[in-house]
């Protein structure tokens, strides 16, 4: 499975263990949930009583999340589908949509000894400044009890002016988070209407279609597996608090096709890509005896 690029001794490939602790890239991000669940699958693979169940590693999952979008063809329907991810054994039951794409600024052509009144440049920090203000606006609007409110940041420009030359083109590029209940379509579309309303007529924009669109995601507690699930936890981990995050895993394409979908695994995101990234056992021990447990069922 692909990882970060290897760092330091207590980022490489080769494992190291000390004492009750792995070191090692992709310990943490997310080896560690692929481990526990493989483990646990090899446990009940012979039991008699076991769930239909399906273990599916999917590439890409920091860019395109191709390999889980080719799984949303193949015709299951399942009754949850849990995605691994380094959460400290908490189940993850709402997440923000991510999208991301850009807004390409055009300008007249202009010599520096000549300056435009409008060049690309200029009519681009405009739109920067709306974007900037949008944000704003939303902070201030409806937001999610436990995810907040959505957002849109500037990550990146591009221009093809030169040491003389103004710009004809800018380039805006752009991050925005989402709530569920809201597509990364809808959302992009409310993000230019409020541009073209915040702009003066004269600064030409066009948005150009999403580069990357995460799902949403949110879990309904009503749903019986989803709350044998959460008693899993609690019985192997001495408790069991549901979380959130803003941001992205494969848990939004999941329900898409899973009536419910949850993000969940042993290890602590912090070390996740970091100079150390490490997992400690004991917790990968309890999260596969928690997907041991939904695997076979509640048999008391």
């Amino acid at each position: 499975m692909d990882t970060y690029p290897a760092g330091g001794p207590r980022a490489a490939y080769v494992p190291v263990a000390e004492g009750r602790t792995l070191y090692g890239r992709g310990s943490a991000d997310a080896k560690g949930s692929l481990a526990a669940m493989m483990t646990a699958f090899l446990q009940v693979a012979t039991l008699p009583n076991r769930r239909e169940c399906y273990l599916t590693a999917t590439v890409d999952e920091e860019c395109l999340l191709l390999g889980v979008k080719a799984l949303t063809t193949h015709g299951m329907r399942p009754t949850l589908g849990i995605t691994g991810e380094p959460t400290g054994l908490v189940p993850v039951v709402a997440q923000k949509g991510i999208v991301r794409g850009s807004f390409r600024v055009w300008g007249p052509k202009s010599h520096a000894a000549y300056p435009a009144d409008r060049t690309a440049v200029r009519s681009a920090a405009e739109l920067v400044r709306a974007l900037d203000q949008i944000n704003a606006d939303l902070a201030t609007g409806p937001d999610h009890p436990d995810l907040g409110s959505p957002t849109v940041m500037v990550t990146t420009m591009e221009s093809n002016g030169g040491m003389n030359l103004g710009a004809t083109e800018v380039t805006v590029w752009f991050d925005a988070r989402f709530l569920p209940g809201t597509s990364g379509a809808e959302f992009t579309a409310r993000i230019e209407r409020d541009l073209r309303e915040l702009l003066s007529a004269d600064v030409d924009f066009v948005q150009d279609p999403p580069a990357f669109v995460s799902p949403p995601n949110e879990v309904s507690p009503a749903s019986p597996l989803i709350a044998e699930f959460f008693a899993a936890v609690k019985n192997s981990a001495g408790a069991c608090e549901p979380g959130s995050f803003s941001y992205g895993s494969e848990a939004g394409v999941l329900a898409e096709f899973c009536r419910s979908s949850l993000v969940f695994g042993p290890g602590d995101a912090r070390y996740s890509h970091a100079e150390v990234e490490a997992i400690d056992l004991d917790e990968l021990g309890t999260a596969t005896e928690i997907l041991r447990s939904i695997l076979v069922g509640d048999q008391r």
